[in-house]
């Protein structure tokens, strides 16, 4: 074999390689960063005196069919979470303008969400007030460090540089609705 002969097959092989890693590492990198965990939560929502509250779809007896308590814990939540949502479940990337009807990235424009979010419907009764006020709602999350990995403007008009660790609060990505 000659000398050109043996340097192209040199560079053939080369670019074999790179082309194999380079797209090893693609599909790694995709296959890696696009799920996310959701990790234990702590859910608790207390009455006040005289209200009631239940977790859950209405059944086809009627509401009053549904579990009716004053404070609402972690462990009836994830029993709601875990009966609604199955083991497939997974989040996709949605928004709402109207906290009811949700929408996702198509190819040119938004299409209606099918599914990707929680809905957890909670319901509230009284036997002595003729109407429940609901004046106040906070979602708390620990703040934790993420690394972003591009440069963007952020909502605020905030410039983020790439790597450059950003505070995040996972109850920005929560929605409450009346």
């Amino acid at each position: 074999m000659s000398r050109i002969a043996r340097k192209l097959v040199l560079s053939i092989v080369t670019v074999v390689l790179t082309v194999f890693a380079l797209g090893s590492t693609t599909f790694a990198w995709f296959t890696l960063t696009n799920t996310a965990q959701v990790q234990p939560f702590q859910a608790q929502i207390v009455a006040d005196t005289g209200i009631e509250i239940a977790v859950g779809n209405v059944p086809a007896e009627g509401i009053t069919a549904l579990n009716w308590v004053t404070t609402l814990t972690t462990a009836q939540m994830q029993a709601f979470i875990e009966q609604e949502f199955t083991s497939g479940f997974r989040f996709n990337i949605v928004t709402t303008a109207d906290g009811s009807t949700f929408e996702t990235l198509g190819v040119d424009q938004m299409v209606e969400a099918n599914g990707g979010y929680l809905e957890i419907p909670l319901h509230f009764r009284s036997s002595t007030a003729d109407r429940i006020v609901w004046n106040s709602v906070s979602l708390t999350s620990p703040v934790a460090n993420w690394v972003n990995d591009v440069t963007y403007t952020h909502v605020d008009n905030i410039v983020y540089n790439a790597n450059q660790p950003i505070s995040i609060n996972a109850s920005n990505s929560m929605r409450i609705a009346i």
